[in-house]
């Protein structure tokens, strides 16, 4: 399965580490939902790409979290999804 995550209309951010282990959390729990996925997180901005790296890291860790990879342009992106 892909999945293209677009931050571009984001314009306020509230979030921590603590917010981005929840998610990791989630992603763990629905490990046969998400194993496999390839994901790919368009993040213009450098708070955004920031954040989303730290998520690519932290996916990294563990073998059944989505394989996350973020970009500057959707151009990357989609290239990215490509089969």
């Amino acid at each position: 399965m892909k999945e293209m995550v677009n931050l571009k209309a984001v314009e306020r951010v509230e979030a921590s580490s603590k917010s981005l282990r929840t998610i990791m959390a989630v992603d763990i729990s629905d490990k046969e939902k998400v194993q496999g996925q390839r994901t790919a997180t368009v993040a213009p901005n450098d708070l955004l790409f920031g954040m989303s790296g730290i998520y690519e890291l932290l996916s990294e860790l563990d073998e059944t979290s989505p394989d996350v990879r973020v970009f500057r342009t959707r151009k990357d992106a989609e290239i990215r999804l490509e089969p």
